[in-house]
C-alpha cells in the first residue's frame, strides 16, 4: 500500500480528494470529543464491554446511519422536506465513511490477534 500523500498526489479526481479531506476533518473533530490520548478508538471499543468485537459495535452505528439516510431518502422521493435536526444528510454520508474506515481498522486488529 502506498503512502497517503503519494496516493493523493496520483489522484486526478479533485472532488474525490476534497471529500477525503472532509472525512479526515470530521474524524479529527469527533475524535477530539470521544478519543483518549492512549487510544484514539476508545469510544468505539465499548462494544467489547458487552461481549462483542469492537468492529461489530461500529457496524451497529453504521446501521443507525443507514436508517437515518434511508428515512431521509424516503421523504425526498415523496417530495417531502427533510428535517434532520442534528446533522445533515451529507454529514450522515461522511459519518458512514468514517465509521467504515474505523470498522476496517478494528477488523484488521481482530484478525491479527
Amino acid at each position: 500500500m502506498s503512502n497517503v500523500i503519494e496516493a493523493a498526489e496520483a489522484c486526478r479526481n479533485e472532488p474525490f480528494l476534497n471529500i477525503i479531506s472532509e472525512v479526515l476533518e470530521m474524524h479529527n473533530r469527533k475524535s477530539a470529543d470521544y478519543a483518549t490520548e492512549e487510544d484514539p478508538l476508545q469510544n468505539v471499543r465499548t462494544a467489547q464491554e458487552y461481549g462483542m468485537p469492537a468492529w461489530v459495535g461500529v457496524q451497529i452505528r453504521l446501521d443507525d446511519k443507514r436508517n437515518r439516510i434511508k428515512g431521509a431518502v424516503k421523504k425526498i422521493l415523496k417530495g417531502e422536506p427533510i428535517a434532520m435536526k442534528n446533522e445533515s444528510l451529507r454529514d450522515s454520508f461522511v459519518d458512514r465513511i468514517v465509521y467504515s474506515i474505523i470498522a476496517l481498522q478494528l477488523l484488521d486488529e481482530t484478525l491479527q490477534e
